[in-house]
């Protein structure tokens, strides 16, 4: 049952202030994923090196997964943190791994946790059996512990199984949620345009068809509309020496129509995948999730 403010303007807001998070939780989860299933295959040698690409690697992957589920600022000033109720569907989740991943960010990575690894200082007392003195202190030392590293294939599968269940579940529901967006905003574009809150134009294009019938015309090219949507990174914090991971998740409406003259045109998306009868339309599923390295300052394209 749709809720009652669906297709609404405070419905838009609300739904992509959820799609945003989705996205951002996918692009973080899917990169956990990829910096543990290289673990899993496992690194070169057995050197300093390799110990420290495995510990870069580990913590990586465990800062990447655990920031989602920390209080912070979404694209609007708002506070969020990643909910888990729809990830806990799948039975790969496992409660226990993701709670250890979290106390580990917090505790051993991100922040000098005293009571996990306190420091110490000790003295080395020295006596002798025919002084009459008491013993006295010679060597002072200083002692400071760090995580390194993560090894043991159990473990590290068993991350890799939690973290393939949060992919596919925040895609999941991120695709539901894109689809039911794009689908209210087809049957409610006045109030999908009223929700923008930024700066940021919309995508708009106009096409001229032969005005043939049963004819199959190539109007646009998916890969090239996405393009046009890439931002750079801009503010104080970014460096030129920099490069970003981006992620794109698209769908689309298998058809919509147009009035053309005194007829009725109906647009058809490639491979459409609809069927009759249904309570609302499917849309295509674009399941290639695009990931490309931005360098700082310029367009991948």
């Amino acid at each position: 049952m749709a809720d009652a403010d669906t297709g609404t303007v405070v419905w838009f807001k609300s739904r992509k202030r959820e799609l945003l998070a989705h996205i951002r939780a996918l692009e973080d989860f899917s990169t956990a994923y990829a910096l543990v299933s290289r673990l899993v295959e496992g690194t070169d040698g057995q050197d300093e090196v390799s110990e420290q690409v495995r510990g870069a690697l580990y913590m990586s992957a465990v800062v990447t997964y655990a920031r989602q589920f920390l209080s912070s600022n979404g694209k609007f000033g708002e506070k969020r943190i990643y909910p888990i109720r729809h990830l806990k569907l799948d039975t790969r989740f496992d409660p226990k791994i993701h709670s250890h991943l979290v106390d580990v960010r917090n505790k051993l990575i991100a922040h000098d946790d005293g009571e996990q690894l306190p420091p110490a200082l000790r003295l080395l007392n020295v006596s002798i059996e025919q002084s009459t003195e008491a013993a006295k202190p010679i060597v002072a030392t200083l002692r400071s512990y760090s995580l390194s590293s993560a090894n043991g294939q159990k473990f590290l599968k068993a991350m890799q199984e939690h973290l393939a269940a949060c992919v596919e579940r925040a895609r999941t529901v991120m695709h539901e949620g894109l689809l039911d967006y794009l689908v209210q905003s087809n049957l409610n574009p006045e109030a999908s345009n009223k929700s923008v809150e930024s700066n940021e134009p919309a995508l708009q294009h106009r096409f001229t068809t032969s005005g043939r019938t049963n004819v199959t015309e190539t109007l646009f090219n998916l890969d090239q509309l996405n393009a046009e949507i890439v931002s750079i990174p801009k503010g104080n914090i970014h460096n030129k020496a920099y490069s970003y991971r981006m992620l794109t998740y698209s769908v689309a409406l298998p058809k919509t129509d147009f009035k053309v003259g005194e007829h009725e045109v109906t647009f058809f998306m490639e491979n459409g995948l609809f069927k009759p009868g249904k309570a609302r339309e499917k849309g295509l599923r674009m399941p290639r999730l695009v990931k490309r390295l931005i360098a700082w300052g310029n367009k991948p394209f």
